[in-house]
């Protein structure tokens, strides 16, 4: 080991929970970040979760965080940012000043849901205190801050281990997975009403809801992904509210082998190329058309959605993710992986390096733990 290439320390801080709810099941999306960092062996980590803080000691977390964020020193920290039960899901105003002010830590807050009017206003809020934003669902929201360029919008990173082309035959002729309960996704509902009208059996499975708005049994990230690969075609309606979003979705389904049907829109394609990655479709009628083509054209189908797979793997994988965001933090921050700190301490840690470079392996992992017990 060169202790000279340590890598860096990153602390993530995500909700557990979707929704912060225990009810609603583990958080795909914090899954996904967590496990595709893992993966990426880019970096060490340890992960806070405020909202189960919250449920487990029924007060906020900000304390125990600010004091993990003290034992730990991370080179960097990673927010996951909820929009719901704001108070329970994120650290508050007092602890990101403190962060920034006392601890000097990089900061990143990845937003995942940027339509949402308030969740950018509270990205404008917390601006002052975030060196960068990572927006995962679109390339235009942020273009109403005061601050654009603390945004770089990327995609969401996907854990791979679950989330593949299991290389089978798929006995799904179409499939969707998501919520249609949600008053922001009236559209989907209606598209799938009017597809069936046409004698075309979609296969739907997950949200939060059933009939009535009871809650229903939410799929396990394993579940979910399962319906992806056993799927010929995954639509998805990339709108919330009649605003377009690069969904989670889009890469699940090509990571899992299936041809990506989707609504039309500039997001998507600002990353995969129409008809050669995926097929959009305008409206119900092309829908219709395209669902009963592909269906028939199974080598013009199986093309594209080889083509989607191979470009979601090699350019948006979460390696990919990651790498992109250690590049943006060092730009900003210029994050180096290495242990803070300052006075005594840096002139000490300066020592212990010049004498590893010196004595070798043995001496380096000795001495690292023995600095590390004394700094922290």
């Amino acid at each position: 080991m060169n202790i000279l290439n340590t890598k860096p320390h990153i602390l993530l801080c995500l909700e557990k929970w979707y929704f912060g709810k225990p009810e609603f099941g583990v958080s795909n999306l914090a899954s996904n970040i967590s496990s595709s960092l893992e993966l990426s062996d880019l970096a060490d980590f340890d992960t806070f979760y405020f909202d189960e803080y919250y449920a487990v000691n029924g007060v906020p977390g900000d304390e125990a965080f600010l004091n993990l964020c003290h034992r730990l020193i991370p080179d960097l920290i990673v927010i996951l940012w909820g929009l719901a039960h704001e108070d329970v899901c994120n650290p508050n105003i007092s602890t990101l000043c403190k962060l920034k002010t006392e601890m000097k830590i990089p900061l990143g807050v990845i937003l995942s849901d940027t339509v949402h009017l308030s969740l950018m206003k509270k990205a404008e809020t917390i601006l002052p205190f975030v060196d960068f934003f990572i927006p995962l669902d679109s390339y235009i929201s942020f273009k109403i801050s005061r601050k654009p360029e603390k945004y770089i919008p990327l995609w969401s990173p996907i854990d791979s281990r679950i989330f593949f082309n299991p290389e089978r035959e798929r006995d799904i002729a179409i499939s969707f997975v998501g919520s249609l309960k949600n008053s922001g996704y009236r559209d989907r509902a209606v598209f799938l009403d009017q597809i069936k009208c046409h004698g075309i059996d979609v296969y739907h499975a997950g949200g939060l809801y059933k009939n009535d708005g009871i809650l229903s049994e939410r799929l396990s990230i394993s579940e979910y992904a399962e319906v992806f690969k056993r799927s010929k075609i995954s639509l998805n309606f990339c709108k919330r509210a009649g605003i377009s979003q690069l969904k989670g979705r889009v890469f699940e389904a090509m990571f899992c082998g299936a041809m990506l049907l989707e609504e039309e829109n500039f997001e998507t394609a600002r990353l995969f190329e129409p008809f050669v990655d995926y097929v959009p479709f305008r409206n119900t009628n092309d829908l219709i058309e395209k669902i009963e083509y592909y269906l028939k054209y199974e080598d013009e189908r199986e093309k594209i959605a080889r083509n989607g797979s191979q470009k979601a793997y090699e350019r948006y994988s979460g390696t990919a993710f990651w790498k992109r965001i250690l590049e943006i933090a060092a730009k900003k921050k210029n994050v180096q992986p290495s242990l803070r700190s300052r006075g005594v301490k840096s002139n000490l840690c300066r020592h212990f390096l010049w004498r590893a470079s010196i004595e070798g392996e043995y001496f380096a992992r000795r001495m690292l733990a023995k600095l590390r017990k004394w700094l922290y």
